[in-house]
């Protein structure tokens, strides 16, 4: 049976260069700040901020993520996730974890939606963007030179179902998600809906320049989740009843586990493989 296409029960756009998005990382910030504050200083004594600010991507440049600091970022969020939850469990071993508490889970997703497939591609449950920016002044505004450059993180997704080896089954609700992965190669010169991108709560440097200046000229890299993918899961248990529970006792509750994200960190999604386009 066909999967329906469904609006997202996640929607969320943010710089790419953010210490905090994948929960609390007091190291990272201060490594960020010292950076932040290096460049900017790099830049005044130059004698050059606005210059290189605007056209090589420097302090008015918004996000921007480089290998290091990405790998840093990524590293740290796997080290934080295994520490909290240093055992991968099958779906039948949460029933012993109390409610509330960190677990990780290995498994194939199970579509239970899918995006739209105009703006996330066919088949897309789950998809992350690498997206830069270039912006500049409006048409028929006075000539000034204005260009800014924002990297963005742009992420859509359904609940899904996660299914073990032993084919168990539990449910990933993405309300609070990040999907971590490489960032795909920015060779999609045409995806950039900026209606859409300036509804949503994000950076509000961000949002004032989407929403005041025209878009010259963007690149995208997509990482789509599909169904039939195969990834690792950590977030916080909770469980609901699903009365669709056929092995169990005549007189216990169909409890069906739901790994999500807390109101402090966010649920983690690493895949095995991501998969660009």
């Amino acid at each position: 049976m066909a999967t329906a296409t469904q609006e997202p029960d996640l929607e969320t756009l943010r710089f790419a260069a953010d210490p905090h998005w994948f929960g609390r990382a007091p190291g990272l910030a201060v490594l960020d700040k010292l950076y932040r504050a290096g460049r900017t200083g790099l830049y005044l004594s130059l004698s050059m901020y606005w210059w290189l600010g605007s056209r090589f991507g420097g302090p008015r440049s918004g996000g921007k993520l480089g290998p290091l600091r990405r790998a840093l970022l990524q590293r740290s969020a796997r080290k934080r996730a295994e520490q909290r939850s240093p055992a991968l469990l099958l779906v039948r071993d949460t029933a012993r974890i109390p409610e509330g508490q960190p677990i990780a889970v290995r498994g194939t997703v199970r579509a239970r939606g899918l995006l739209a497939a105009d703006l996330h591609g066919p088949g897309t449950v789950h998809h992350r963007v690498d997206l830069d920016l270039e912006l500049g002044q409006a048409p028929g505004a006075p000539v000034l030179a204005v260009r800014k450059y924002d990297h963005l993180i742009y992420e859509a997704a359904c609940d899904f179902d996660l299914a073990d080896e032993r084919g168990d089954v539990l449910r990933v609700e993405v309300a609070r998600a990040a999907l971590v992965a490489a960032p795909a190669k920015r060779d999609d010169h045409a995806w950039a809906p900026l209606e859409r991108l300036r509804r949503l709560d994000g950076p509000p440097e961000a949002l004032e320049h989407l929403r005041t200046l025209a878009l010259r000229k963007s690149a995208a890299g997509h990482t789509r989740l599909r169904d039939g993918d195969r990834v690792t899961v950590y977030g916080w248990k909770s469980a609901f009843v699903d009365p669709s529970i056929t092995e169990r006792l005549e007189r216990e509750t169909p409890l069906r586990t739901v790994v999500r994200g807390a109101p402090a960190e966010r649920l983690l999604i690493f895949p095995d493989q991501a998969r660009d386009g």
